[in-house]
């Protein structure tokens, strides 16, 4: 981005000058969940570069060994596969069939054959996501069934360290990761919502301006409440910002190793929206 002479900036700089700062291209960095890879790999990076980037923390899940439920549905049907496949043509896995999901395999699924797998649970809510999952494992595995991995989410020493590094600024991704158009109680929203940004303002020392959306998904009363407690909020959505992008909805570019890990790709990526 830097070679093609766009001009790095931070989200919190880019929404209050945003009509007043010269004409050029910029951009500004985000990463979704709060990974710890990020402090590990790209943080340094960008520090390196005097880039400064968005992190949006999922507030209770920081110090957690959670894992979200596409992380975990992924882990079980790699194990699934590879240690007992006839699990598949059992009772615990009708759900995800009557989705219309085909698991006949005959190879070690890759991510590009999980995906629309993930995709097409996305129908369901995300707590009953978490317990058809939880359940088929425990069906396949018994006791063995546990599908915690290491953490590999950011904890509260690795956020410290961030912030004395001072090239990075949290946002909230909420307090469960819970997409919002599934959430019906008034009083789920704000507690997804507003108690994100308290609690990642104890962890940070500072209350978090930006907001994102899980998922992408968002609704009427969402977004009320998002705009509410936020300066500004992050969507899914594909493209380019301008001074007259809402703030409540901005766009971006998702950049993965599908789709950015070259430069033909890359610019492919941002050439989309």
């Amino acid at each position: 981005m830097k070679r093609l002479g766009a001009t790095p900036i931070s989200l919190a700089r880019w929404t209050k000058e945003k009509d007043v700062l010269p004409a050029n291209i910029y951009f500004a960095v985000t990463f979704d969940d709060g990974w710890r890879d990020n402090a590990e790999f790209a943080i340094p990076l960008l520090t390196k570069e005097k880039i400064f980037s968005t992190i949006f923390l999922v507030a209770d899940y920081i110090e957690h060994d959670t894992l979200f439920w596409p992380e975990k549905l992924i882990y079980l049907l790699k194990r699934t596969f590879k240690e007992t496949p006839s699990a598949f043509d059992q009772a615990q896995f009708k759900w995800l069939k009557d989705l219309g999901a085909t698991l006949d395999w005959s190879s070690p699924p890759d991510i590009e054959q999980l995906d629309p797998v993930i995709n097409l649970c996305k129908a369901i809510d995300d707590r009953a996501l978490n317990t058809l999952i939880d359940k088929a494992a425990l069906e396949t595995f018994g006791e063995k069934a546990d599908i915690s991995q290491t953490r590999n989410l950011l904890g509260q020493e690795d956020i410290t360290a961030l912030l004395n590094e001072g090239w990075v600024d949290f946002g909230s991704h909420t307090c469960r990761h819970l997409r919002l158009d599934k959430i019906a109680s008034d009083d789920e929203l704000e507690y997804e919502i507003a108690q994100s940004r308290l609690k990642i303002s104890q962890s940070t020392g500072k209350q978090p301006e930006f907001f994102c959306y899980p998922n992408g998904n968002t609704s009427e009363k969402g977004v009320q409440v998002v705009t509410q407690n936020y300066n500004a909020a992050c969507t899914t959505k594909q493209g380019a910002n301008t001074p007259d992008t809402p703030l409540m909805q901005l766009k971006r570019h998702n950049l993965h190793d599908g789709n950015a890990s070259s430069k033909v790709s890359f610019f492919a990526t941002l050439s989309n929206g």
